[in-house]
């Protein structure tokens, strides 16, 4: 299998023309797969969402409060998101960026999908597992935006990859629902199964397809430059109007979870 390299790519700006498109589609593809299968394995977004609700609600009899409260801390993780994408940034791991990381978040998010599967759950401990599954699935989406950036310049199919990433989100949208109903009414082990298949097939290309190699050392210390992004961003007015304006969008993200609990009663219109 051929494997694609990041150090072949930046050593020569004009690879994507000399290799063709085969380079290109092979990254395109890695890309897809990647936010396709992290994105079913969400325990709050993908094919997880249905019996994830399920079990809070006819397992752990949750109230309405406690079942909104569960989400708002187990959802904190995506909202700190860009200072993992810092993180990831400025500490490399054995002189690499991404392909460290990628694989110890989706190796750690493998062994809490397998404690969810088969540990006798109680709130206490499902809301500690889903936060750090959570913070796991955070670290490996942001570098995954980092290979689609990376690749995306160095192919000159910038345009593309972010084309894969939105109809690979948009197809895991449409497979979730279906595959989520039909799971939710079934023991939960078989939820976490499935989801440890889509990690684990997400590490095993990214393991065998995927050369990264070591960066230049850096002659400026990594706290530094963490501390010198952080004032980038907020000193960034782009950044600040950026948030302004979704912030109201968030209000809406427990819609679906109201909408949930209000299906689940006996409502007389």
């Amino acid at each position: 299998m051929s494997k694609l390299s990041n150090t072949d790519i930046a050593s020569n700006p004009r690879l994507a023309q000399d290799s063709g498109p085969k380079k290109m589609w092979l990254a395109l593809m890695i890309v897809s797969m990647g936010y396709l299968l992290s994105i079913l394995a969400n325990p709050t977004g993908g094919i997880a969402q249905l019996p994830v609700r399920f079990l809070l609600k006819d397992r752990l009899h949750l109230s309405a409060t406690a079942f909104a409260g569960f989400m708002a801390i187990v959802g904190i993780p995506w909202y700190l998101k860009p200072l993992a994408g810092i993180f990831t940034d400025c500490v490399t791991v054995g002189g690499r960026r991404r392909k460290p990381y990628l694989l110890a978040s989706t190796v750690s998010a493998i062994l809490l999908w397998f404690l969810l599967g088969a540990l006798h759950l109680e709130y206490k401990n499902t809301l500690v597992l889903v936060l750090i599954l959570n913070i796991a699935l955070v670290v490996l989406a942001t570098t995954l935006g980092g290979f689609l950036v990376e690749w995306g310049q160095d192919l000159q199919c910038t345009g593309r990859m972010s084309s894969a990433r939105v109809f690979a989100e948009n197809l895991a949208g449409l497979i979730a629902g279906p595959i989520g109903g039909f799971i939710a009414s079934r023991v939960f082990g078989l939820t976490a199964g499935i989801c440890i298949g889509c990690l684990a097939a997400v590490f095993a290309v990214f393991y065998y397809s995927v050369n990264e190699g070591k960066t230049e050392s850096e002659q400026i210390g990594a706290g530094t430059r963490i501390l010198a992004q952080l004032k980038i961003i907020a000193k960034s007015k782009t950044m600040w109007l950026t948030s302004g304006f979704l912030a109201p969008c968030t209000l809406f993200a427990g819609v679906s979870d109201a909408s949930f609990l209000l299906s689940e009663r006996d409502i007389t219109l």
